[in-house]
Order: C-alpha cells, then structure tokens, then sequence
C-alpha cells in the first residue's frame, strides 16, 4: 500500500492505466469496424474445389480467401482506385471500347464454340453381338490452324473414325447379353476335349497330363483358385448336387488326407537330411563323392514330395471344376458399371475369371466403340485403291505378288494396248490389269486398274524404267499405280531420284521395295500427288536408318501402314515382304535454308500437323485422341541430319509446336545424326551455347541409351571448338559438350581432349573440368 500512496507512483500507475484502456477500446473498435467474414482467415480444403485460376490483373486481393483457387476474388473498382491513386493515368477511351469489343467477340467465340460441340454429339446404334445399343457419340473434327493449311495432308485424314464416346443407354437386355457373355466366356475357357480327358482318367493319369502340360494348367487353375482356396469352405455353395454331396469325403477330405500325409513324409525326409548334413567332412574328403549323391538323392526325394502337394492341390481343383453349377455364378457389379462406360465383354474373353465371393470379373474388357478396327477397315476400304475387306493388312505372299482379297489379276503385258513399249519376256517389266470380283461387297474407290511392275535388279528393267513412263504418260495411258522391287539390292546407292521425278503428277498408287536404307531419292515425289504410298522391304523393316523426310510425303493422301510387319526373321536365308516403319525424320542439304524455315515446317509436320497419322508416330502409335490431341501422341524419335552439310547442331530448330507453348511440350529425341567428314568436328563456342543437343532424352534407364552419331561414322574421333564471335561458353553450352561427349559412345569418352585455341582465356576458363589440348599438348 505504501507504493500507490507515493505521489510519484500513482502518476505512473494512471499513465499505465489510461494507456492499457485505451489500448482496449482502439482494437475493439477497429476489430467490430472490421469484422466482416471477409476478413476472417478461412482455409478453404474441400474436395469439390476447382482448381481454377483467374487470368486477370484487375482483381481485388484483399478479400480473398485462403484457397487454392481464384474463385473468391473480385474485380477492383475502376474508379475507386482512380480517385485514390491520383497518378494512374487515365484509360484512352478507344482503347477501353476496343477491349470491350474484344472480349465480347471472344464470349460469342465461346458460345459458338459450345454450340459448334453440341453439334457434334449424335445418337447412333451400334451393334453389339446382334444387340443394337443406343449411344451418343461425339464425332471428331480435326481443326487445322490456318497457318498452317499448306502444311496438312490434302485429303483430311481423321484417326478416330468413330468418335468419342459420350453415353451408352445401359438397358436390361445389354445387362443380360453382357452378362452372358461373361458367363459362356468363362465356362468355355476349359476345351471339350480337356474337359472329357480330366473327366474319364485316374487321379495318377491326371497328375501325368498335368504335368506334361504345366503351362496351360497353370493359367487354367489361376481363374479358379481366389474361390477355390476361399475359408469356409465358400466353394460348396457353388457345386452342384453331385458335387456338393461328394466335397467333405471325396474332394476336401480326399485332399487334406493326402497333404497330411505328404507333410509327415517331408518331416522324416528333412529330419534325415539334416542327420546326413552332419555328416559332411568337407569337399577334400574322399567320401565327398559318395556324400554328394546320397545328398541330391535325399535332397530329390524330398522335391517329390512337394511336387505331390501341388498334384494334389491339382486332383481337387480338377474335382471342383467337373462339379461346378456354372450357373450359380453371378456377375461383379464392376463389369456391370462398365457398361455405362461402353466397356463389355465379349464372347470369346480369355481373361474371366471368379473371385473369392463367386462373382465373375475379367483381367480385361472390348470397347463397343473399337477405334483401332474401325480405322483399319476404314483404311482398307476407303484409302486403298484396290480395296479389300477387314481390319487386317495383306500378307508377305499378298505383298510380294501384288495380290488383293476380292480382286483378279490379268497379265496385259504383251496385249496391243502396250505393244508400243516393246517390252520383251524377261526384262523385268510386267504390266497387269486388276478387275474387281463381281462377288466382293466393299464399297471401293475404282472396279479396274492397270498396274506396272518393275524389277531394278533387272539391269534391262532399270534402264529403261525412265522411258516406260515417259511413254507411257505420252501415249495418256491411265496407270493406276507403279510396283518398283528391288531398289538398292545390287547397288545400295542406285540413282533413282529421276525416276521418281518422271512418275505422273498424279498417281492413285506407288508401290516402293527397298533393299537398302537409303531413302534420299523420295524427295523427287514432293510435287506429286500421290493416294495411296507402301514402302517395303525383305530385310530390317524396324531398323534407326529408316528415315523419313516429310517433304517427300507432303503430297501423300495416305501412307500404307496396315500391311504386315515383321520384326525378326523367322528363318535364315528367307525373305519375308513386310512394310517399313519410320522412326527417324531426316532432311537434304536442300533443304536448308539460313532461315531454318523449310526445315522447321517439316519438323511441324511430323511432329504435329500430321501427327494423327499412323505415318508420323514412329513405333508406339497413337494417344488417346490422336486427332485433337497430338501431344499424347508418339512421334518418330530420331533426327537425322547426316545429308545437311550446312549444319553443325540442332541450332534454330523449333521442337514445340508455337514459341508460347510450355517447356513440357518440346519433342524429345533418342537418336541425333549430325554431317562430319573428318577425323575432327569443330564446332564454334557460340552456336554449342545454343546446340540443343539437350533435347536428347539422357534418361539413364533407357535401353538402348540414346546417341548422337556421325555421318562418317566411327572416323570422327577428336571435338574442336572454336571461338569466331569472342564468346564465353555458357552453362547451357557446357551442358551440350557434355551430351555430345557422353552420348557419342561410338565417337568420344570422358576422355576425349578438346582442342581449342589455349590462348583464348575466355573459352579457357569456361571449359574448367574439361581436358583441353592445342596441337595434341595436355594443358590441363
């Protein structure tokens, strides 16, 4: 008490109080003028939140909720700000009309491009095993940017033929028939002739039968064993009469006897091992013979043993299976919900088989809507000049002979019609007539059509390939199509580009068999017209050295990509006709302009404008939509620029399909081919800055790893780079040395020296880490 009764004291005291009081009523004060909900700190995390962020700069931030979107936010108010921001200018009143002219041009843009999508969905009805199913689909419109019209094919080629598959009216008689079918499908996987083996032979013939065919057993049992070895004895209920009265004696009864009884036999067996094991006096003993086979003799009578376990567990499943009441099982509601889908099963499904509750699911489904089927029968029918029937491309035979289903062949050769070519038996030349089977029901481009066969390891035939077709066009012979066969087989570089060039300007069909890799001549054929193109060959159809300019099929309706491929050789010394697929897109020296243009348009083609087309995606194929969405599609992998002399790096080249377009979408290459014709390739430091040799995919798990390689192959051996422009190597351009070393194995190591100008300090400095030479001296 005596603190407060000091007068200095109670001073302070009253300071201290007035402070703390008004203290209070300023933060409540403001806390009530500001207690909006808007204010308050919300976390938004909620499941149904949309990711959508705002693209707009005039948004009010203050009132925003804690979210991870920008759903909350507000426009600010124009002119509130301008009256407290007295230093923003104010907006020209033109360019705010125009603004909002523009932004109600790109509404309209958006309401016409919903009612152009509502357009595009149908009703149709599908067949599903005689069912006609109600399906709405959205049918496919490939949209080719302007700019780039004179890039796309000329004929609009549509991947996806059928659609996007919107709904599927699910009704009691799809539910029924699917169904059905998930039953027949399964009770079917065991063959007749199997079934009726198992049935009529001992439990000792079966385990022999078994055994013998091991594989096909095991595949069997899997689809049962989930119910079979389910607790509770769950597979009783699914039994029928029979099998039900004879399960506790004859069928488990039976099995666990004999498991038992197995199990005490492995118990004496592994004790006697185990006394034998105590007997092992080492590997110099001279009893170690004698030890060894009394081991693997004890050892093998033990496997046995465990081999019977299995027969055994085998006799029950094969008991359970000729007893089964198929009809008491039901199908899962999964393969009833894929319906809605447009996900059945179909008749001859290899994959059904019933879990532990006994209901029947499948590893795998049919779509209703088969895009793949649809578009190869499309193809075939409608893209083909000699139609034929079905998804299925020709054979080698089919190939090689020039045979097509529903088509009869004439030889013509020799008629009056072409005896001014005075073509002799032997030549190698042959001319035929292909007339439509009267019989055939597809719908085909033509019902006749004269076709030219050359040989060009024919030295006649070669050499007077030329004037056949120059002839033959003076004379206004119609050729539907020219089959030209060996090319490159007696001389790998056989000159053929003005063969090529001589062919019509337009042309229903061209028929190429290549015997070598080199490709070079197709660029005569980028101002014909050409419908339908096959390349084949009799060797390596998968080789890297397939390489495909896109200019050469620039005016290419439709690349033949459904005959057979093959692989592998099936047998030495037999040649198997199969067409070639491209991974590699390759340019000429001619077409390399300072500007990069030619070239980056043809990288445009392959990589997007065309890249619907089976064509142009390399060895994987198609994304999920190949038409509107190219980047989920594959592409051809390798670049090869080994016949463009001009260039020494990918500098300039454009892997996206627009500059904006996000890193992400850049097209990543396994294989590099770059012009060298010495021991040495010099590169200047300025362009390695910008050789984007980093779009080489450097994923160390890739097999085979990717590569740069050399148009002289394993003669270049030494890197030199110069310094022309007095520059610095940047990071970037020590990350591409670095590429270029490590993934040129056939060329350079870690080890390889660069050769440089050791008094250019700046290049010098920037290769720390590298080893660098001037004239063969190790400087560092």
């Amino acid at each position: 008490m005596g603190f407060i009764k000091k007068r200095k004291n109670k001073i302070l005291l009253g300071v201290f109080a007035t402070v703390i009081a008004t203290s209070i009523t300023v933060g409540t004060g403001l806390y009530f003028l500001n207690s909006d909900s808007r204010n308050k700190f919300i976390s938004v995390a909620s499941a149904s939140v949309n990711p959508n962020l705002i693209n707009n700069n005039n948004l009010d931030i203050r009132n925003a909720n804690s979210s991870s979107v920008d759903q909350n936010l507000k426009e600010n108010n124009k002119k509130e700000e301008q009256k407290e921001n007295k230093k923003v200018e104010k907006p020209d009143k033109n360019i705010e009309i125009k603004n909002e002219d523009k932004n109600k041009k790109d509404e309209n843009k958006r309401n016409n491009d919903i009612a152009s999508d509502s357009e595009k969905i149908v009703e149709e009805y599908i067949d599903f095993n005689g069912l006609k199913v109600k399906v709405r689909i959205k049918k496919i419109i490939r949209n080719i940017d302007p700019k780039y019209k004179h890039l796309a094919n000329r004929d609009p080629y549509i991947n996806n033929t059928l659609g996007k598959l919107v709904s599927v009216e699910v009704t009691d008689e799809l539910r029924e028939l699917n169904k059905n079918n998930v039953q027949n499908s399964f009770k079917n996987k065991i063959p007749e002739n199997v079934l009726s083996e198992l049935a009529n032979s001992t439990e000792s013939q079966n385990k022999a039968y078994i055994r013998q065919n091991t594989f096909y057993f095991e595949n069997l049992f899997d689809k049962y064993r989930r119910l079979f070895d389910a607790p509770n004895d769950k597979v009783k209920q699914f039994l029928t009469a029979h099998g039900k009265s004879i399960y506790d004696v004859e069928i488990k009864g039976h099995y666990e006897k004999t498991i038992a009884e197995l199990n005490n036999k492995i118990a004496e067996i592994e004790k006697k091992l185990s006394e034998h094991e105590n007997k092992f006096k080492g590997n110099d003993d001279p009893g170690f013979d004698e030890y060894s086979k009394e081991f693997q003799r004890i050892y093998n009578e033990k496997k046995e043993l465990e081999n019977q376990k299995i027969d055994a567990k085998n006799h029950k499943y094969v008991q359970l299976i000729k007893n089964l009441d198929y009809t008491k099982f039901n199908v899962s509601s999964q393969i009833q919900q894929n319906l809605s889908k447009g996900l059945v099963i179909d008749q001859k499904e290899q994959n059904v088989y019933v879990n532990e509750n006994g209901e029947l699911e499948s590893y795998a489904t049919s779509p209703l809507l088969n895009e793949v089927v649809a578009r190869n029968s499309r193809d075939n029918a409608q893209k083909r000049v000699f139609g034929i029937p079905g998804p299925f491309g020709r054979t080698p035979d089919s190939i090689a002979e020039g045979n097509y289903e529903g088509w009869i062949k004439n030889d013509v050769t020799t008629s009056p019609e072409f005896n001014f070519l005075n073509i002799k038996s032997g030549e190698g030349i042959k001319i035929e007539q292909l007339t439509k089977d009267p019989n055939s029901k597809v719908e085909t481009k033509i019902k006749s059509g004269y076709v030219v066969t050359i040989d060009a390891s024919n030295p006649v035939a070669y050499n007077k390939t030329l004037k056949v077709i120059q002839d033959l066009i003076a004379n206004k012979k119609e050729i539907t199509s020219y089959r030209i066969k060996n090319i490159g087989l007696t001389n790998k570089n056989q000159e053929f580009f003005e063969i090529f060039k001589a062919l019509p300007e337009h042309l229903p069909q061209l028929e190429l068999f290549f015997e070598s890799t080199n490709t070079s001549a197709l660029l005569a054929l980028e101002s014909k017209k050409i419908d339908e193109l096959s390349i084949y060959t009799t060797g390596n159809s998968l080789l890297d050295d397939w390489v495909l300019n896109p200019y050469a099929f620039l005016g290419v309706a439709w690349y033949n990509n459904l005959d057979y491929n093959v692989s592998k050789d099936f047998q030495r010394n037999i040649k198997i006709t199969t067409r070639v697929t491209f991974n590699s897109i390759g340019f000429e020296e001619s077409d390399y302009k300072p500007d990069l243009k030619r070239i980056n348009d043809g990288l445009k083609i392959a990589y997007w404008i065309r890249n619907n087309e089976p064509l142009y995606q390399g060895s994987l194929g198609p994304g999920l939509d190949p038409d509107t969405n190219e980047r989920g599609n594959s592409y051809p992998t390798g670049l090869d620029l080994t016949r463009v002399t001009s260039m020494k790096s990918l500098r300039g080249l454009e892997f996206k399909k627009e500059p904006t377009d996000p890193e992400n979408t850049r097209r990543r290459l396994r294989r590099i081919g770059l012009y060298n014709d010495s021991s040495v390739f010099t590169i200047d430091a300025d362009e390695l800055n910008e050789a984007q040799f980093d779009i080489l995919d450097t994923n160390p798990d890739l097999k085979p790893k990717s590569k740069i390689f050399f148009s002289n192959g394993f003669e270049t051996r030494r890197i030199k780079v110069t310094n022309l422009k007095n520059t610095q190597l940047t990071s970037t351009g020590r990350t591409n040395l670095n590429i270029l070393l490590n993934f040129s194995e056939d060329n350079f190591s870690r080890d390889t020296e660069i050769e440089i100008d050791t008094n250019d300090t700046n290049l010098v400095n920037s290769l720390t880490g590298f080893k660098i030479s001037q004239d063969k001296i190790e400087i560092a």
